[in-house]
């Protein structure tokens, strides 16, 4: 991708990248970094949907939902960011990769806590 050969040759970083893509395809960037993430919500998608899909729930609001993508030409995960808001108006969002590593590791932590619980 010319996104990693700028990263790597050039040393432009990913926000800024991530800024180009954003007004290239229209999509909002959302940080998840810091961002409250409603489990509740985000437990009605399968564990493989959330990491191994490169996407990540965002929010639901009304009948849309929107679901961060981290490529937005990635084919397969556009389509499975379809298949799990069935039933919703899709909003695409663009996020990092390191938000989204992030993301996944805290929800890594709460599918523990929850089994802890029980």
């Amino acid at each position: 991708f010319l996104g990693v050969v700028l990263k790597r040759r050039f040393g432009v970083k990913e926000r800024d990248l991530l800024g180009a893509l954003s007004e290239q395809f229209g999509m909002p960037l959302v940080a998840l970094k810091n961002k409250y993430i409603d489990w509740n919500f985000v437990k009605q998608f399968s564990p493989s949907f959330i990491m191994d899909s490169g996407c990540f729930p965002v929010k639901k609001d009304g009948g849309e939902m929107t679901i961060g993508v981290m490529n937005p030409l990635d084919a397969w995960s556009l389509k499975k960011a379809e298949e799990a808001a069935a039933g919703f108006r899709l909003k695409l969002a663009l996020i990092s990769s390191e938000d989204l590593k992030d993301a996944v590791r805290r929800y890594r932590e709460y599918l523990k806590s929850s089994v802890y619980k029980l």
